[in-house]
């Protein structure tokens, strides 16, 4: 596994161990009202994805909302419903196929297309998100088209203007004015298909 854009230069790959990160909520229990676990890939999809369920099981005691954010495997969203999560976020990165295989080589964009897809039908609309980076090449018609697509499946894109890092360190931050555009075709997109990300727990 490997994605460009994914790629933290200081990480150390160090990752909390599940009584640190019950120790967290145990110790903020009286300010939290949802639980987001986000997760990188630290060795394989499939190793990460046992993690995170295990932490998932450890947090069920705190009765509270737990969206989660993961590399999927194949079998993925139907594992985090029937641990209860609420929510959940697979990573599409890119607007395009091809921008994809530049970023995430290596990587399955379909198979995130399905698991985003099959989530929707798990989960329901509006509970199913997917981060989509600006900045990696793409046009706005090309932007616009992967969030149509998204958001007709029920799926709420979550777009995240690039900051240039790494490998991608040569690339340009996208302008004010190109982000406030792009931003407004989101919103209408949204309004257009019923979407409301404030509804997020």
């Amino acid at each position: 596994y490997r994605c460009r854009y994914c790629e933290v230069p200081l990480h150390k790959g160090k990752r909390k161990t599940i009584p640190e990160i019950v120790g967290l909520i145990d110790d903020n229990i009286d300010d939290i009202n949802a639980i987001s676990i986000t997760s990188g890939v630290l060795s394989d999809p499939e190793e990460e994805e046992e993690y995170v369920i295990r932490v998932i099981k450890a947090l069920k005691k705190f009765d509270i909302p737990i969206g989660v954010s993961i590399y999927p495997t194949g079998r993925t969203a139907a594992r985090l419903h029937d641990l209860g999560v609420s929510e959940v976020k697979f990573n599409l990165e890119a607007a395009t196929g091809r921008i994809f295989s530049i970023m995430c080589p290596g990587t399955d964009r379909e198979l995130i297309l399905d698991e985003l897809v099959q989530s929707v039908e798990l989960f329901g609309r509006g509970k199913v998100f997917s981060n989509i980076i600006i900045g990696l090449g793409e046009t706005d018609d090309e932007l616009e088209i992967c969030v149509r697509k998204l958001a007709s499946k029920g799926i709420i894109p979550v777009l995240r203007p690039l900051s240039p890092s790494g490998d991608l360190k040569g690339l340009k931050r996208p302008s004010a004015s190109r982000l406030i555009a792009v931003f407004r075709m989101h919103s209408r997109v949204l309004r257009e298909e019923g979407l409301d990300p404030a509804g997020a727990l």
